[in-house]
């Protein structure tokens, strides 16, 4: 290793909690991913908001979130103001998690902890990669090559790879290595030997059944519920894993032409499939080969219908199947159905994935019999009687106050156009050049009058300023990854050209159209209350979390064969057994340096990978930079001796009331300690046939013999055995002076 690195989990370590972790590589700071839960508890991200100011980039692996969910509150209450890096799926799935996420919570309450402005101002600072796309990182005097490469669990799922100089840093988390219907697996075999692999042991102690057996449990499982008059329930995410499922059962309805409903509801449902169309390219072989060969695109449903409220569930007669966001079942539409339909014993709850520890979904899955559930629920309900009221009341004084502020503007703006049209221009061009600067700042009106009355006053007509026109504002053009964005409604043939009375006939049929169409908005209220919940129904897990099993990390790290290993993210059980085993297969017989090579590190902990042990992080005083004395080597950096004091600073305390240890500094020595001198430093780099021509250069006469350069027959010039040295032999003389200032020359002496 030749930099210093550092890792420090913020959170998700030794737990099941989101993923969010501090990389420091010498003086730049990545947070690889920026994770949250649907409790949307702050005290979880205090840890990010002391470090938050010093993070230079951010990496996100996954576009759900435990992997960016905290993205928006970084940005827009944090102040994060580094650049955010990910594929382009990441980007476009990760909106409509973040989008989906947001309004479930609005849809039961009034949800203040971040906004869709701040879920905008999150990804308008993304930068989209592709994989195998290499960037570059540069700031802090140093510069870092990040690659991306495909995880297998999520579409646009993201194993990174850090390069700096001979450093390979991995960051693998969420991987799959096996090929499903609309992703393939991941490579994460291929990159082997890697300075630092950092990955998680969430399902380090789980095994999984194959492919085949898991898909037929699942369609035996529905299907059979159906066939007895019961719906069926599959609580899934927005974006992610529920595409493979949405692929499996469109397929199987197609194949035996089911007439049961199969509904996938969730606040984005539609834009979800739409992104999923039009980025084939993420999928797997299969799903590519099929539309390039049959221009078949596997995302255009017909047997799925998309909905985006419970309402339109309840338009399709039962039994159906219903895929509704959110998994955790702690808030959002899966949560409403499931309290609809938990008490039928027909019915049939399906989980897919294991939430979190304390979630609803996953307290049905440790105790699926449990025969009743108490759970915390926040309805909105109408608002009646004095609330109903005073709402009203309030709604009209703000609507009297924006009338008020609307006929303020209106009069400023007409007593503007007053002035400018009686203003004269003649003898005060230099009043009226600046007042029109200003009203007229940014429009191509302004100009054109300068020139207007340029023209008459050469003329020698009286110049009077022409009527305002309303200046041209061109349209800003969208481009995304395929070209320029069009509205297709302006490529679409009119049939029939109108009349004058015709339009007008129609366009006030479409206003009494428009306007019967306008219904007021119900006000409402949040409530939250607790209830009591009979389960009747059958509660059931089948693994499609498209993570790899135990077995299947354990070979994959053994083939690897990383240098260090940081394991992070899964319970306590699961991170003790993986280090224990890792521990044990990295040693060789006879010499146990395995437990040496891995390190779990515990929330807030920091710990210094850092292979190398002479190497030590110091900070610079500006007094101690200005006296030192540099030169330069080669064309692009300088050195100089250092001779100082080190100086270790006292604890300091943070808002939080939490100690840490600033970092040592290097400062000139004080006034009371003298230096005691050093022996000359030779810095650079001389080739002896290079050296050679320089003398040639001069007169002298040179030849090679046996890798020794001997000058004019006198002095001889080696190279030292096991260092770079160059020793310099011969008689003493007026040759061997001037041959030994020549290489000095070649040198910075410090």
């Amino acid at each position: 290793m030749t930099s210093i690195i550092k890792f420090s989990p913020l959170c998700g370590a030794y737990n099941e909690d989101p993923l969010c972790y501090l990389l420091e590589i010498d003086e730049y700071r990545i947070l690889l991913d920026c994770g949250w839960n649907d409790d949307y508890d702050v005290q979880l991200l205090k840890p990010l908001k002391r470090v938050v100011g010093k993070i230079n980039a951010v990496l996100i692996s996954h576009p759900d979130l435990h992997h960016l969910g905290a993205l928006p509150y970084a940005v827009g209450k944090l102040g994060l103001k580094a650049k955010i890096i990910g594929t382009i799926p990441v980007y476009k799935m990760g909106q409509m998690f973040m989008y989906d996420a947001y309004q479930s919570r609005q849809n039961s309450e009034e949800f203040t902890v971040f906004n869709l402005d701040d879920v905008d101002a999150a990804f308008d600072n993304f930068v989209q990669l592709k994989y195998s796309q290499r960037y570059t990182l540069s700031g802090k005097g140093i510069k870092l090559e990040i690659t991306p490469y495909a995880a297998g669990h999520l579409i646009g799922g993201t194993i990174w790879k850090i390069k700096r100089e001979t450093d390979e840093i991995i960051y693998a988390v969420d991987y799959n290595h096996k090929k499903e219907r609309h992703l393939s697996p991941t490579i994460l075999e291929t990159l082997t030997q890697p300075t630092l692999l950092i990955t998680d042991a969430l399902n380090a102690l789980n095994s999984q059944d194959s492919r085949g057996n898991r898909d037929s449990l699942l369609i035996e499982s529905i299907t059979s519920t159906l066939r007895a008059g019961g719906n069926v329930l599959l609580p899934v995410d927005t974006a992610g894993r529920v595409l493979e499922l949405l692929v499996i059962l469109d397929q199987h309805w197609s194949h035996f032409h089911y007439s049961y409903p199969l509904l996938f509801l969730n606040n984005v449902a539609y834009n979800t499939i739409e992104f999923a169309k039009s980025q084939l390219e993420w999928m797997s072989e299969a799903i590519m080969n099929k539309f390039i060969s049959h221009r078949e695109n596997c995302f255009q449903f017909s047997n799925v219908k998309l909905c985006h409220k419970t309402s339109e569930v309840n338009e399709f007669p039962s039994p159906k199947v219903v895929l509704a966001s959110m998994s955790s079942l702690n808030s959002g539409f899966a949560q409403d159905i499931f309290v609809e339909w938990c008490s039928d014993a027909k019915n049939r709850i399906i989980f897919t994935d294991t939430s979190r520890p304390g979630t609803i979904a996953r307290r049905l899955m440790e105790n699926p019999k449990m025969g009743k559930l108490y759970m915390e629920r926040c309805t909105r309900v109408p608002l009646s009687g004095q609330e109903l009221a005073d709402y009203e009341r309030q709604k009209k004084i703000q609507k009297e106050q924006e009338l008020a502020r609307k006929k303020v503007e209106e009069e400023m703006a007409r007593k503007k156009r007053e002035q400018i049209e009686m203003y004269d221009y003649e003898g005060e061009d230099a009043d009226m050049t600046a007042s029109l600067s200003t009203l007229w700042q940014g429009h191509d009106l302004y100009p054109e009058l300068i020139k207007y009355n340029s023209q008459s006053q050469s003329q020698g007509k009286e110049s009077k300023l022409p009527h305002p026109m309303y200046p041209c504002i061109e349209k800003k053009s969208v481009f995304d990854e395929y070209g320029e964005s069009i509205r297709p409604e302006d490529y679409i043939a009119v049939a029939k050209t109108l009349q004058p009375e015709d339009a007008i006939t129609q366009f006030r049929v479409e206003e009494d159209a428009m306007v019967e169409d306008v219904v007021e908005e119900t006000p409402t209220k949040s409530i939250r209350q607790k209830c009591e919940l009979a389960i009747n129904c059958a509660i059931q897990y089948i693994d499609f979390e498209g993570r790899s099993d135990g077995r299947s990390i354990k070979k994959i790290l053994n083939h690897v064969q990383p240098r260090k290993l940081i394991l992070i993210h899964g319970s306590p059980e699961a991170t003790e057994h993986l280090v224990k085993y890792c521990s044990s297969s990295f040693s060789t017989p006879g010499n146990n340096t395995g437990s040496k090579r891995v390190v779990a590190p515990r929330q807030g902990e920091s710990v210094d990978v850092t292979e190398a042990t002479n190497l030590y992080r110091l900070n610079l005083k500006s007094t101690f930079l200005e006296s030192l004395d540099f030169k330069p080597v080669g064309s692009k950096s300088s050195v100089a001796y250092v001779e100082g004091i080190i100086m270790v600073p006292p604890q300091e305390q943070d808002e939080d009331g939490q100690w840490h240890q600033p970092e040592p500094y290097l400062d000139v020595l004080p006034h009371t300690q003298f230096s005691e001198g050093h022996d000359a430093v030779f810095v650079g780099d001389v080739k002896l046939l290079g050296f050679r021509q320089k003398l040639q250069e001069v007169g002298f006469k040179t030849e090679m013999k046996g890798g020794v350069l001997v000058v004019n027959g006198t002095v001889a010039l080696r190279r030292a055995e096991g260092n770079a040295s160059i020793n310099i032999e011969g008689s003493i003389s007026e040759d061997y002076y001037k041959i030994r200032d020549l290489l000095y020359n070649q040198f910075q002496i410090l």
